[in-house]
């Protein structure tokens, strides 16, 4: 149900897509770009952050490691944690020592009606305001798929979110609170939006795969990228600034095998058009995974596996629009009075 839309030619990838001219005018940036606008918890006043997921099992998964091999130095990184885990605090002091910020999702994957205020919720905020560092909290996304074990109930999940977002305001003021549906099913994205007393940064989640599912008779070649990214920008960016969660494109699939060409036009297509078409895209996120290997997935989306895909990346970000350092957090408060019941000292579990 998507429009298809004919590829560029390599040609016009590789002389336009870098400088980020390729664009397309049919959707006009001024109502976008209110110059009365206040900034979103940290926003930048214009560029975009770049940011990744480096999976933890592989060579070169490192920070340093990672930055060496594309070039430059990245604003945020990404990490999974469930509801009941505890706030990563080793993780988030290594991404203090290199000057990031966090993109945390935080996954209720046990469902919503686990999610309550009290100590557990409390001491993970004030973990993470003592972290120090610009955390972005992904809660609960992707919540308009039937994947998730939080989707189905959109009162249920703006109820929760609006807890979870009350508490970190409360505790943790360097957290900005980051709404992320994924890019399919659109029809109901919308039902799940908590309101924007309680959403900081509005987004999505978008991958290119050449295929869906490892399924040759669902193609999805034609699918693009930033036609998933403006249902969401038109919706919402005139009054959020959007946070790309996660993107990535196939350079290799199970069902065709290399794809590199496929990832190049889609990753440059994406990125290409953030300055002049999705200005106010501000954060945007490449999930580095070999998913074939790691996983029952059907696609290599990692830039440590492809040189010319890493290149092309490297390429890509290395546009001055794109941003490698967050704007400092607020700096740590300590627990009023009214939270001591909340200190680590004197929670269990």
């Amino acid at each position: 149900w998507f429009r298809a839309v004919t590829p560029p030619s390599s040609q016009a990838v590789a002389t336009c897509a870098w400088t980020g001219d390729w664009a397309d005018a049919r959707m006009p940036a001024d109502r976008f770009l209110a110059a009365d606008r206040s900034l979103a918890k940290h926003e930048p006043p214009a560029g975009c952050y770049i940011g990744a997921f480096i999976d933890n099992c592989t060579e070169g998964s490192n920070i340093s490691a990672f930055e060496q091999r594309v070039g430059h130095k990245h604003a945020i990184y990404i990490n999974y944690i469930a509801w009941g885990r505890p706030f990563p605090v080793r993780w988030a002091s290594e991404l203090r020592e290199h000057g990031a910020a966090a993109q945390i999702a935080f996954e209720p994957n046990g469902g919503l009606h686990e999610v309550r205020d009290g100590p557990y919720l409390r001491r993970w905020a004030m973990e993470a305001n003592r972290a120090g560092i610009p955390i972005f909290l992904r809660f609960a996304s992707e919540m308009n798929g039937a994947w998730t074990a939080y989707s189905g109930d959109p009162e249920l999940y703006k109820e929760k979110f609006r807890l979870v977002h009350d508490v970190m305001e409360r505790y943790a003021p360097n957290v900005a609170m980051v709404w992320v549906p994924f890019a399919i099913p659109q029809k109901n994205i919308a039902d799940f939006y908590p309101g924007d007393e309680w959403v900081d940064w509005a987004g999505l989640n978008i991958y290119s795969v050449y295929c869906h599912d490892g399924n040759r008779w669902r193609p999805a070649y034609d699918e693009d990228p930033t036609e998933f990214l403006a249902y969401v920008y038109n919706r919402y960016a005139d009054r959020k600034p959007i946070f790309i969660g996660e993107f990535a494109a196939s350079h290799h699939c199970a069902v065709y095998g290399d794809r590199t060409a496929f990832a190049v036009e889609k990753m440059a297509r994406l990125y290409g058009s953030l300055r002049t078409r999705f200005p106010r895209v501000k954060a945007i996120c490449w999930f580095s995974f070999d998913a074939v290997e790691r996983s029952d997935v059907h696609n290599r989306y990692a830039l440590y596996t492809n040189r010319r895909v890493r290149e092309t990346y490297s390429e890509l970000t290395a546009d001055p629009h794109f941003l490698t350092r967050v704007s400092p957090p607020p700096r740590p408060i300590l627990a009023s009075p009214a939270a001591t019941e909340a200190s680590p000292a004197v929670m269990g579990g």
